[in-house]
């Protein structure tokens, strides 16, 4: 694994984790599809993909299916994210080139709201999720550089006694009242 630039997952089984970690620091692209479980919630469909600082070269990740956690954190060179399929919560933390941010998930049917985190990124300019419902909790801060959020494809609430919050805090953002 340690020359391999390029990595493909087909089937990313539940119960099922794949982090990067040293030996993927020549790694390019990840491409990821998460397999569903039987009967999917927050307690059975337990898989995650992790892009670490380990991932020293990483520019591009891709996931898709159902998986339960989607975590980006300091993968230095990390510019392109893409994201489609059935993802439960989403954390894009300190990507200092990360440009593009395309959301194009639903809610993992069975499972409780998802959540999606998106901070400390200096270059990202949009945030704009093209198909995403059921998220109890948005968190998006410091991506000094953030001039544009839009959540119309937001239209499905969680239902039940799910807490629902949201913090803007510290973006580029303008607004007129």
């Amino acid at each position: 694994a340690e020359a391999a630039e390029n990595v493909t997952i087909l089937g990313l089984e539940d119960g099922v984790d794949f982090a990067t970690d040293a030996g993927f620091a020549a790694l390019k692209s990840l491409t990821v599809t998460g397999v569903p479980n039987a009967a999917p919630s927050d307690s059975t469909q337990e898989n995650t993909v992790s892009a670490t600082s380990a991932a020293a070269a990483l520019t591009d990740l891709t996931v898709g299916g159902t998986v339960h956690d989607v975590i980006a954190n300091a993968a230095a060179l990390l510019k392109n994210v893409t994201l489609t399929g059935a993802i439960g919560d989403i954390t894009m933390n300190a990507l200092p080139k990360l440009e593009s941010l395309a959301i194009g998930t639903s809610h993992i049917e069975g499972a409780s709201a998802s959540t999606l985190v998106v901070t400390a990124n200096p270059i990202l300019t949009s945030v704009a999720p093209t198909s995403m419902s059921e998220v109890k909790e948005i968190e998006i801060q410091n991506n000094t550089k953030l001039t544009s959020i839009d959540f119309g494809a937001l239209t499905v609430l969680p239902s039940g006694v799910t807490v629902v919050s949201a913090t803007f805090d510290n973006n580029a953002l303008s607004a007129t009242y």
